[in-house]
């Protein structure tokens, strides 16, 4: 069970760059970087690895919405 969610992320990840490269033949990473950056980004936020423990906001308790909010955030603001 605890592998529906990443499995479901990535077959979601991989229908998007089927579309882009598969069918239509166009290189784009930036879907890829999208996902990489809110990852990378939720994951440091919900490991506290920001280096400030006053940041550590989570570690998978009831405040991980709050890091999936930020971690959507950053990857918008690329």
């Amino acid at each position: 069970m605890s592998y529906v969610v990443p499995a479901t992320i990535l077959a979601i990840l991989a229908l998007g760059l089927d579309l882009q490269w598969g069918k239509t033949g166009l290189f784009n990473a930036g879907v890829a970087a999208f996902i990489g950056i809110g990852a990378y980004t939720f994951g440091m936020l919900s490991t506290g690895q920001f280096g400030n423990p006053l940041f550590h906001w989570s570690h998978w308790g009831p405040e991980q919405p709050i890091d999936l909010i930020v971690a959507v955030l950053a990857a918008m603001a690329l």
